[in-house]
Protein backbone atom coordinates (compact mmCIF):
# COMPACT_ATOMS: atom_id res chain seq x y z
CA UNK A 1 0.00 0.00 0.00
CA UNK A 2 1.36 3.79 -0.68
CA UNK A 3 2.02 5.27 2.67
CA UNK A 4 -0.66 8.33 4.29
CA UNK A 5 2.39 10.43 3.63
CA UNK A 6 1.73 10.11 -0.58
CA UNK A 7 -1.61 11.36 -0.11
CA UNK A 8 -1.70 13.79 2.01
CA UNK A 9 1.44 15.68 -0.20
CA UNK A 10 -0.43 15.73 -2.96
CA UNK A 11 -3.45 16.83 -1.26
CA UNK A 12 -0.68 19.96 -0.16
CA UNK A 13 0.31 19.98 -3.98
CA UNK A 14 -3.27 20.27 -5.52
CA UNK A 15 -3.87 23.75 -2.71
CA UNK A 16 -0.45 25.01 -4.32
CA UNK A 17 -0.99 24.37 -8.06
CA UNK A 18 -4.34 26.23 -7.18
CA UNK A 19 -2.63 29.12 -5.85
CA UNK A 20 -0.22 29.61 -8.33
CA UNK A 21 -2.75 29.38 -10.93
CA UNK A 22 -4.64 32.19 -9.75
CA UNK A 23 -1.47 34.31 -8.92
CA UNK A 24 -0.44 33.28 -12.56
CA UNK A 25 -3.45 35.04 -14.00
CA UNK A 26 -3.09 37.94 -11.69
CA UNK A 27 0.52 38.52 -12.63
CA UNK A 28 1.89 38.12 -9.17
CA UNK A 29 3.43 35.02 -8.60
CA UNK A 30 5.43 34.08 -5.63
CA UNK A 31 9.13 31.96 -6.67
CA UNK A 32 8.95 30.47 -2.82
CA UNK A 33 5.88 28.81 -3.44
CA UNK A 34 6.45 27.62 -7.16
CA UNK A 35 10.09 26.08 -5.70
CA UNK A 36 8.45 24.41 -2.65
CA UNK A 37 5.80 23.03 -5.42
CA UNK A 38 8.00 21.33 -7.36
CA UNK A 39 10.17 19.63 -4.94
CA UNK A 40 6.53 18.68 -3.49
CA UNK A 41 5.68 17.18 -6.70
CA UNK A 42 9.13 15.75 -6.53
CA UNK A 43 8.98 13.98 -3.15
CA UNK A 44 5.56 12.15 -4.12
CA UNK A 45 7.42 10.18 -6.79
CA UNK A 46 10.25 9.56 -3.98
CA UNK A 47 7.81 8.41 -1.56
CA UNK A 48 6.02 6.15 -4.25
CA UNK A 49 9.76 4.51 -4.63
CA UNK A 50 9.89 3.97 -0.92
CA UNK A 51 6.77 1.87 -0.84
CA UNK A 52 7.91 -0.08 -4.19
CA UNK A 53 11.38 -0.80 -2.86
CA UNK A 54 9.37 -2.27 0.21
CA UNK A 55 8.05 -4.84 -2.08
CA UNK A 56 10.99 -6.87 -2.84
CA UNK A 57 12.21 -9.42 -0.71
CA UNK A 58 14.84 -8.75 2.07
CA UNK A 59 18.15 -10.04 -0.02
CA UNK A 60 17.31 -7.41 -2.61
CA UNK A 61 16.41 -4.59 -1.35
CA UNK A 62 19.49 -1.87 -1.30
CA UNK A 63 20.68 -0.36 1.97
CA UNK A 64 20.60 3.45 0.32
CA UNK A 65 17.81 5.40 -0.53
CA UNK A 66 16.18 4.37 -3.82
CA UNK A 67 15.30 7.47 -5.63
CA UNK A 68 12.81 7.90 -8.55
CA UNK A 69 13.76 6.64 -12.01
CA UNK A 70 13.73 9.59 -15.17
CA UNK A 71 15.51 9.36 -18.24
CA UNK A 72 15.67 10.97 -21.43
CA UNK A 73 16.06 7.35 -23.10
CA UNK A 74 15.90 3.26 -22.59
CA UNK A 75 19.03 2.64 -22.01
CA UNK A 76 19.78 5.52 -19.20
CA UNK A 77 16.54 4.23 -17.88
CA UNK A 78 17.30 0.36 -17.35
CA UNK A 79 20.95 1.82 -16.05
CA UNK A 80 18.94 3.97 -13.53
CA UNK A 81 16.29 0.91 -12.91
CA UNK A 82 19.30 -1.09 -11.73
CA UNK A 83 20.42 1.55 -9.44
CA UNK A 84 17.73 1.81 -7.56
CA UNK A 85 15.71 -1.23 -7.91
CA UNK A 86 18.01 -3.83 -9.54
CA UNK A 87 15.43 -7.17 -9.04
CA UNK A 88 11.99 -5.33 -9.63
CA UNK A 89 11.66 -6.14 -13.44
CA UNK A 90 12.03 -9.89 -12.20
CA UNK A 91 9.52 -9.13 -8.90
CA UNK A 92 7.55 -6.79 -9.86
CA UNK A 93 7.31 -6.67 -13.73
CA UNK A 94 3.65 -4.46 -13.71
CA UNK A 95 5.06 -1.90 -12.13
CA UNK A 96 8.66 -1.61 -13.43
CA UNK A 97 6.38 -1.29 -16.53
CA UNK A 98 4.18 1.39 -15.30
CA UNK A 99 7.35 3.08 -14.27
CA UNK A 100 8.55 2.59 -17.13
CA UNK A 101 5.37 3.72 -19.49
CA UNK A 102 5.71 7.51 -18.01
CA UNK A 103 9.29 8.16 -19.08
CA UNK A 104 9.64 10.74 -21.97
CA UNK A 105 10.52 7.91 -24.90
CA UNK A 106 7.95 6.08 -24.24
CA UNK A 107 4.95 8.73 -23.53
CA UNK A 108 6.15 11.21 -25.52
CA UNK A 109 6.00 13.67 -22.91
CA UNK A 110 8.95 15.08 -20.90
CA UNK A 111 6.81 16.33 -18.11
CA UNK A 112 8.18 13.69 -15.76
CA UNK A 113 12.13 14.75 -16.51
CA UNK A 114 11.15 18.27 -16.98
CA UNK A 115 9.69 18.25 -13.36
CA UNK A 116 12.61 16.69 -11.99
CA UNK A 117 15.10 18.72 -13.95
CA UNK A 118 13.48 21.69 -12.70
CA UNK A 119 13.31 20.52 -8.57
CA UNK A 120 17.13 19.86 -9.10
CA UNK A 121 17.63 23.68 -10.57
CA UNK A 122 15.89 25.33 -7.85
CA UNK A 123 17.07 23.21 -4.54
CA UNK A 124 20.55 23.29 -5.75
CA UNK A 125 21.05 26.54 -7.53
CA UNK A 126 18.43 29.12 -7.47
CA UNK A 127 14.90 30.02 -7.63
CA UNK A 128 14.11 29.45 -11.01
CA UNK A 129 13.96 31.91 -13.56
CA UNK A 130 10.78 33.21 -14.99
CA UNK A 131 10.14 35.31 -18.12
CA UNK A 132 6.61 37.05 -19.04
CA UNK A 133 5.77 36.41 -22.67
CA UNK A 134 3.36 38.49 -24.45
CA UNK A 135 0.86 36.94 -26.23
CA UNK A 136 -1.87 38.37 -28.97
CA UNK A 137 -5.21 39.84 -27.17
CA UNK A 138 -7.87 37.46 -28.15
CA UNK A 139 -11.52 37.61 -27.44
CA UNK A 140 -14.09 34.67 -27.06
CA UNK A 141 -16.67 34.83 -28.88
CA UNK A 142 -19.86 32.61 -27.97
CA UNK A 143 -20.36 32.06 -31.81
CA UNK A 144 -17.05 32.06 -33.22
CA UNK A 145 -14.58 31.09 -30.62
CA UNK A 146 -11.51 32.48 -30.08
CA UNK A 147 -10.15 35.25 -32.56
CA UNK A 148 -6.91 37.30 -32.63
CA UNK A 149 -7.48 41.11 -32.04
CA UNK A 150 -4.23 42.80 -32.19
CA UNK A 151 -0.88 42.08 -30.92
CA UNK A 152 0.23 44.19 -27.29
CA UNK A 153 3.47 45.05 -26.46
CA UNK A 154 4.61 46.99 -23.48
CA UNK A 155 3.71 50.33 -25.21
CA UNK A 156 0.58 51.28 -26.82
CA UNK A 157 -3.22 52.00 -25.19
CA UNK A 158 -5.95 50.59 -27.36
CA UNK A 159 -9.83 50.35 -26.88
CA UNK A 160 -11.58 47.74 -28.73
CA UNK A 161 -15.72 48.09 -29.03
CA UNK A 162 -17.97 45.46 -29.48
CA UNK A 163 -18.29 46.03 -33.29
CA UNK A 164 -15.41 43.22 -33.02
CA UNK A 165 -17.44 40.65 -31.88
CA UNK A 166 -20.89 39.22 -33.13
CA UNK A 167 -22.92 39.90 -30.10
CA UNK A 168 -22.82 43.29 -28.13
CA UNK A 169 -20.57 43.53 -25.72
CA UNK A 170 -18.49 46.54 -23.40
CA UNK A 171 -15.30 48.24 -24.71
CA UNK A 172 -12.29 46.06 -24.15
CA UNK A 173 -9.44 48.99 -22.79
CA UNK A 174 -5.93 48.12 -22.84
CA UNK A 175 -3.01 50.55 -21.75
CA UNK A 176 0.54 49.98 -21.46
CA UNK A 177 0.01 46.67 -22.37
CA UNK A 178 -2.17 46.04 -19.08
CA UNK A 179 -5.97 44.82 -19.43
CA UNK A 180 -7.91 47.69 -17.68
CA UNK A 181 -11.38 46.56 -18.19
CA UNK A 182 -12.98 43.34 -20.06
CA UNK A 183 -16.88 42.54 -20.90
CA UNK A 184 -18.00 39.92 -19.33
CA UNK A 185 -21.66 39.51 -20.01
CA UNK A 186 -22.82 37.67 -23.09
CA UNK A 187 -20.23 35.04 -23.15
CA UNK A 188 -17.87 37.13 -24.80
CA UNK A 189 -14.61 37.81 -22.65
CA UNK A 190 -10.85 39.14 -23.24
CA UNK A 191 -8.40 36.10 -23.22
CA UNK A 192 -5.05 36.93 -20.97
CA UNK A 193 -2.46 38.47 -23.59
CA UNK A 194 0.50 37.18 -21.22
CA UNK A 195 2.24 34.26 -19.87
CA UNK A 196 4.39 33.43 -17.36
CA UNK A 197 7.27 30.87 -18.43
CA UNK A 198 10.53 28.79 -17.22
CA UNK A 199 12.94 30.96 -18.82
CA UNK A 200 15.09 28.24 -19.79
CA UNK A 201 12.72 25.52 -21.05
CA UNK A 202 10.02 27.87 -22.31
CA UNK A 203 7.50 26.01 -20.24
CA UNK A 204 4.12 27.53 -19.29
CA UNK A 205 4.34 27.60 -15.29
CA UNK A 206 0.57 27.65 -14.86
CA UNK A 207 0.21 24.58 -17.61
CA UNK A 208 2.96 22.76 -16.33
CA UNK A 209 2.49 22.98 -12.64
CA UNK A 210 -1.16 21.66 -13.80
CA UNK A 211 -0.02 18.62 -16.15
CA UNK A 212 2.82 17.45 -13.29
CA UNK A 213 -0.13 17.29 -10.61
CA UNK A 214 -2.79 15.63 -13.00
CA UNK A 215 -0.27 12.97 -14.22
CA UNK A 216 1.12 12.51 -10.86
CA UNK A 217 -2.52 11.64 -9.46
CA UNK A 218 -3.04 9.38 -12.74
CA UNK A 219 0.13 7.53 -11.28
CA UNK A 220 -0.59 7.41 -7.49
CA UNK A 221 -4.28 5.57 -8.88
CA UNK A 222 -2.06 2.91 -10.89
CA UNK A 223 0.34 2.58 -8.46
CA UNK A 224 -1.58 1.74 -5.91
CA UNK A 225 -3.44 -0.82 -7.74
CA UNK A 226 -0.56 -2.69 -7.41
CA UNK A 227 0.47 -1.84 -4.12
CA UNK A 228 -2.56 -3.23 -2.62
Amino acid sequence: MLNNDVLELYKVCEDQVNTIAQQVDSNQLNKVLLKNTLENMRSILDYISIDIHNRLPQNHKKKAKAYFPYALNHERFKNSMRRNFPALKHYELEIYNLIESIQPFHSNDSWLIDLCTLTNEVKHNNLSGLTKIQKPATVQDPLFGEFNVINMTSHGNVIIDGSYTCKPMEPIDIKEGKLLSAPTQDGSIVIENSKIVFSGKQLDVKEFITECHHNIGMFINNISELLC
